[in-house]
């Protein structure tokens, strides 16, 4: 969902999560890992909320498309823009790793292109969150998902 922060005026996105489970850990030490890590290929998480009918996580507006839906419309990158991409996304994630942060569904529709070619990974710590959409897709899922153990770096990198 877009919106405006009505404090600044700036665009931010908001993805709505659904309630975690009574036995589920909190999520928000990791929301604050996350808010703290500075990666200039990772979409900034500025806010995260929760209540009892699920939570909030508020980021930077990215200005562009899905890499799935580009490559949907598009077709193949050429060479050198999907080492760019890849490129972006792999710093991103070795950012994250270094904060003790997992992706845990790192597909094609979490990174987000600018018209200039630029990328960020979005969705950080969601893949994680029980029931959350956007959970691995298929195609993209590592071993240890099918077998529904928790994800980790290596899980990242599949």
């Amino acid at each position: 969902m877009l919106a405006v922060r009505e404090s600044t005026g700036t665009p931010v996105a908001i993805r709505y999560l659904p309630p975690r489970p009574a036995a589920a850990p909190g999520f928000g030490s990791e929301a604050r890992r996350i808010a703290a890590i500075d990666a200039p290929g990772l979409v900034r998480l500025e806010e995260f909320a929760e209540s009892p009918q699920g939570a909030a996580l508020v980021s930077e507006l990215v200005n562009g498309i899905s890499l799935e839906r580009l490559i949907r419309a598009e077709g193949r990158l050429a060479a050198e823009a999907a080492l760019t991409v890849l490129k972006a996304t792999l710093l991103a994630l070795g950012a994250a790793h270094r904060a003790g942060v997992v992706h845990g569904a790192v597909g094609p529709g979490d990174v987000l292109v600018a018209g200039d070619g630029s990328s960020k990974l979005a969705g950080l710590g969601v893949g994680a969150w029980p029931g959350a959409p956007g959970a691995a897709p298929d195609g993209y899922r590592a071993p240890e998902l099918w077998r529904g153990e928790r994800p980790d770096t290596a899980t990242d990198l599949f």
